[in-house]
């Protein structure tokens, strides 16, 4: 099975694919970009449903020749990704999940079932889950509820993706700003990081007592750091517009 490492990385899709797969990914379009059509398969090539098979091979060629070809069929291989994170082999639904994330908005039609994955029996999975999410951006918006709670799961680096991929939905995700600001008491350093640079990157202005104490506070440079620059992003988002006043007639 995968090995589940600590999320220290700057970019999570880069750690992604070295958790999940074998290859580099093709580069996924921006959140905001349209997703662009999938290319015609050649003739004779395999079926995204036969290249799923492949993720299993004990022959590195066909290995990686069943990632990249899922990879570059994009939109094309989604059906095929969704049924396989329900595959009865975690390390399938691990690299499904992973290359579901390096097609980008491409995959969008997936992330219901990537969803469900924060529920998977296997910490790797729900890890590669958790992560993967955050690469959809606000796309992830409905995965809110599931990334809340996995903050709570027994596996610290889920917990850490899950902060993490949190700030990476931003502020459709200020819902779990009373979770992230509980995750700041933490024993682990790595989700105090976490959880500081999503609150500052979600907006979340009921959190900024909270993080001022982290400042004063905690015993980590690397927690303080962040607490400082979420306090600054909070600092200077322009403020709400008050309401305007009922008209009366």
């Amino acid at each position: 099975m995968l090995a589940a490492r600590t999320l220290a990385r700057t970019s999570t899709l880069a750690w992604l694919v070295g958790l999940g797969l074998a290859v580099a990914p093709i580069a996924p379009a921006h959140a905001n970009q349209a997703p662009v059509a999938s290319p015609a398969a050649p003739s004779g090539a395999k079926t995204p449903e036969q290249l799923v098979k492949d993720l299993t091979s004990s022959s590195a060629a066909s290995y990686n020749a069943a990632v990249q070809g899922l990879q570059a069929a994009g939109a094309g291989a989604v059906p095929a990704l969704t049924a396989a994170l329900k595959d009865s082999n975690a390390d399938v639904r691990g690299r499904a999940a992973a290359i579901l994330a390096s097609i980008g908005p491409a995959a969008k039609d997936a992330l219901p079932a990537l969803g469900e994955g924060l529920a998977d029996a296997s910490g790797t999975v729900r890890l590669i889950v958790a992560a993967a999410l955050g690469e959809f951006g606000p796309m992830a918006e409905a995965a809110v509820p599931g990334l809340t709670k996995a903050l709570g799961d027994s596996v610290p680096t889920v917990r850490q993706a899950s902060a993490e991929s949190l700030g990476k939905i931003g502020p459709a995700a200020k819902s779990a700003s009373p979770a992230l600001i509980a995750a700041l008491g933490d024993k682990d350093e790595q989700l105090r990081v976490k959880a500081a640079s999503a609150l500052g990157l979600i907006g979340a202005t009921d959190a900024t007592s909270a993080l001022d104490a982290l400042v004063q506070k905690d015993t980590s440079a690397a927690v303080k750091s962040a607490a400082q620059e979420a306090l600054a992003k909070l600092r200077s988002a322009p403020a709400a517009a008050p309401a305007a006043a009922p008209h009366k007639p």
